[in-house]
């Protein structure tokens, strides 16, 4: 048994709908597999802590009704869905609240 402390990892999974919640899904899934698979000796060797830091959602309250991110993401984008959607389009849904999908089709 190796007597040098465990190091810490990070790993960061970033993009638009490019699978961030499947993979933390998929790691939770093998993280309890391997768990009962060592769970006749258990030991902190044996242990796998992650911790998920759910920066979408955090995204999201950012520029949530009311906020000052909300009113700069109304001002400045509000004119460019506009022009690319049409005069019709709006950025905001029945709530008054940003619509993400309109803001990552036509914006990000």
């Amino acid at each position: 048994m190796s007597s040098q402390p465990k190091r810490l990892k990070s790993v960061g999974l970033t993009g638009i709908c490019s699978g961030k919640s499947t993979v933390v899904s998929y790691l939770g899934e093998l993280i309890k597999e391997y768990e009962q698979l060592h769970s006749q000796s258990p030991s902190e060797h044996h242990k796998i802590f992650f911790h998920v830091i759910p920066t979408d959602e955090l995204g999201w309250k950012a520029y949530s009704v009311g906020t000052e991110c909300y009113k700069q993401v109304v001002e400045v984008f509000t004119p460019l869905v506009k022009q690319i959607v049409g005069e019709e389009a709006s950025l905001l849904d029945e709530q008054q609240q940003i619509n993400r999908r309109m803001l990552g089709n036509y914006i990000i």
